[in-house]
């Protein structure tokens, strides 16, 4: 699935860098760049996505909700699904 992040981080430190593949450091940078875009990339696709459910579920609907029902352990799961 990240194989074309893999692609750029080969590229950017081993190419433009002309950095030797069996050089300690040369490893560490490339799993630096690598693992920094993909944790990158993840972040925005769960914030956009939490961005979406905040913007269709009104805060204070959902607050007044969970007080009201018991639901056994449960409202605090989706109390912190939703961000409250």
């Amino acid at each position: 699935m990240f194989n074309w992040v893999q692609n750029i981080a080969d590229w950017f430190v081993y190419n433009l860098l002309n950095l030797n593949k069996e050089q300690h450091i040369a490893e560490a940078l490339n799993f630096f760049i690598y693992d920094t875009i993909k944790i990158l990339i993840l972040l925005f696709v769960v914030i956009f996505f939490m961005g979406i459910v905040n913007s269709y579920f009104p805060i204070d609907k959902v607050k007044n909700y969970l007080s009201r029902n018991k639901l056994f352990g449960l409202e605090y799961l989706m109390a912190s699904f939703l961000e409250l």
